[in-house]
């Protein structure tokens, strides 16, 4: 229901993706929902197709623009009281050292999900929490990752929400320690593959599909 909820901007999606990272000889397919490479004219099948990249430039221009004010932690005292204000300040090194390159490296997460908002619409920033190390990941997702809540009107209105994501066998072990069988892998879309490749968020070639599912809590769920 959340792929279907969302397939109205898909089309634009796509093409977008496409035209960004150079593959403007390329068309939406309504019949299967997906895009393709326009066929070539029969006699010009190796006859050079020139590329003009206007997207590009104009996308870089409006991802620097939204990554401007870049969002920076800040922590503000409780009272004027002295202890309150030197705790603050440990607060505020603490968070900025969490935000860092060596741990999250959040400002660059929130420039992968500007450029994602721009050529897509949407961005996402994944938060979580390894519950074993304590450790605070933060990850954008592709944005063909993510199926929301068909029912809601707005993000904020999600109950739930779908991370999917295409892994290697080994890599769904050794997160989740579940042994996936040769019945359930599968192969992936090539043309999807390669314009993907270009965010560099390119699946491989065979793997499984790993549907990992954030909810709110809710009185089946509480």
């Amino acid at each position: 229901a959340a792929k279907h909820g969302r397939a109205y901007v898909e089309r634009e999606a796509w093409l977008n993706l496409a035209f960004f990272v150079g593959q403007q000889y390329s068309e939406w397919n309504a019949k299967v929902g997906g895009i393709q490479e326009i066929p070539r004219r029969k006699g010009d099948e190796n006859a050079p197709r020139p590329v003009i990249n206007k997207v590009m430039h104009f996308t870089r221009q409006v991802h620097h623009d939204a990554i401007q004010d870049e969002p920076s932690p800040d922590v503000l005292p409780a009272t004027d009281d002295y202890q309150d204000i030197t705790d603050a300040v440990v607060a505020k090194a603490w968070c900025e050292q969490q935000a860092g390159e060596t741990l999250t490296d959040y400002l660059a997460q929130v420039s992968r999900a500007a450029l994602w908002s721009v050529i897509a619409g949407s961005g996402y920033k994944k938060w979580a929490i390894n519950p074993a190390t304590k450790q605070l990941t933060i990850t954008p997702p592709s944005f063909f990752e993510i199926y929301l809540d068909p029912a809601a009107k707005h993000f904020s209105q999600c109950r739930h929400i779908i991370h999917a994501q295409f892994m290697d066998v080994e890599q769904v072990y050794e997160t989740y320690g579940v042994e996936v069988g040769n019945e359930e892998i599968e192969s992936v879309d090539n043309g999807r593959s390669a314009l993907l490749m270009g965010m560099g968020a390119a699946p491989m070639q065979r793997g499984v599909t790993v549907n990992e599912l954030w909810m709110k809590p809710c009185r089946r769920h509480p």
